[in-house]
């Protein structure tokens, strides 16, 4: 079996990939434009792979921060904001990376958006909040450690008499 150029779309078609990898390797005669072709489609293949077909990094990066949120990753959801993930990011459902954290119950996770400054005011497609979330599904401790924080910042926003 040989290779069969498809010219629409610029690389070897219905080559078997051993044959196709051990073209690689040997780089002789006429094979060295097939084996560069085949090169370059296996680069752009992996590279959709790797970065998706639009290439959108910040997306990336928010549906990443959303699962780590959601598994209770709190080292993975610190890197990814640190690295430009949207706090705030919100899933097909309106779901923030806090909300999801404060349904799996993951208090770090929760305490590194706090601290980074995501909103707590946000709602999802039903119109709740983190805090609501918490109150209708029982989570009581998560309720009380979402209002202590929400408090929290609150009093820091506050004008002293000082000031």
């Amino acid at each position: 079996m040989g290779f069969r150029y498809h010219p629409a779309r610029l690389a070897y078609v219905d080559y078997p990939i051993m044959e196709w990898a051990r073209s690689i390797m040997t780089n002789h005669g006429h094979k060295k434009i097939q084996i560069i072709g085949g090169a370059l489609a296996a680069a752009f293949l992996l590279w959709l792979v790797l970065f998706g077909l639009n290439g959108d990094r910040q997306s990336r990066l928010n549906d990443s921060l959303l699962g780590s949120a959601t598994k209770g990753d709190a080292a993975t959801v610190a890197t990814l904001i640190d690295r430009g993930a949207d706090i705030d990011a919100r899933d097909s459902m309106g779901m923030t990376p806090l909300m999801w954290a404060t349904l799996k119950g993951n208090k770090e996770t929760m305490t590194v958006l706090i601290e980074a400054r995501c909103d707590f005011t946000i709602s999802n497609n039903d119109g709740l909040t983190a805090l609501e979330l918490a109150e209708q599904n029982h989570k009581t401790v998560r309720a009380q450690f979402l209002r202590d924080a929400i408090e929290r910042r609150a009093s820091k926003k506050k004008p002293t008499a000082t000031q």
